[in-house]
């Protein structure tokens, strides 16, 4: 069971926290939570709103017309570029013309295989949405994981990835693999003390030993 923490500063008393010096129980008492019952449902929603999801921002897509000046970046279409600007010098007229229709058609496929690839993206990102059980109104319920705000109590069971940056409450033999973060092949052990209570989203994931 685990408490997570602010990823970022938040609003108010909580700015100036150093959340990586605290106690689980410091952190319980800094965010106005009671492990055993969790947040309420009208707290969530509030803080859902007051410090947005948990997740990274997105980056804004370029507009059309950047990411079609972006297809002539490549060695190929500055060939062909330069050719036509020759041509042009030459009064080759007819193989100019044809050159720069050259250019746009491959920017045109451009476009539109990189347009299919981020498609793609978007839909592998859509089902690979994780879910989290948290602790709410004082039972369990299941979120999506990027609505997981600080405060809240999760639940991990072995298998589980964690959702979110926290402080372990309570655990029984809990090992956590972090090789994707420290590159050790061997789980590190966690548990409820003040220097091995820390776990942190995503790259991690708990398993118990037999």
């Amino acid at each position: 069971m685990t408490t997570s923490t602010p990823t970022r500063p938040a609003a108010g008393g909580a700015a100036g926290a150093s959340w990586y010096a605290m106690s689980a129980d410091a952190v319980a008492a800094k965010l106005h939570v009671d492990p055993a019952t969790g947040l309420s449902a009208a707290q969530a929603a509030d803080l859902l709103a007051k410090n947005g999801p948990n997740a990274l921002p997105e980056e804004k897509p370029k507009p059309g017309w950047l990411r079609f000046l972006d297809e002539y970046r490549t060695f190929m279409q500055i060939i062909l570029v330069g050719a036509g600007v020759v041509s042009l010098l030459i009064a080759e007229w007819s193989t100019a013309i044809l050159l720069f229709v050259l250019t746009v058609v491959n920017a045109v496929i451009g476009l539109r295989e990189q347009g299919k690839a981020e498609s793609a993206m978007n839909a592998l990102k859509s089902m690979m949405k994780t879910s989290a059980r948290v602790r709410r109104d004082g039972a369990e319920a299941a979120v999506p994981a990027d609505q997981i705000v600080a405060g809240d109590v999760v639940l991990l069971t072995a298998g589980d990835q964690v959702p979110a940056d926290g402080r372990i409450v309570q655990a029984n033999s809990l090992q956590i693999d972090e090789s994707a973060l420290t590159g050790e092949s061997t789980p590190a052990g966690k548990g409820a003390g003040h220097w091995t209570n820390r776990i942190w989203a995503q790259a991690t994931r708990p398993t118990w030993p037999s």
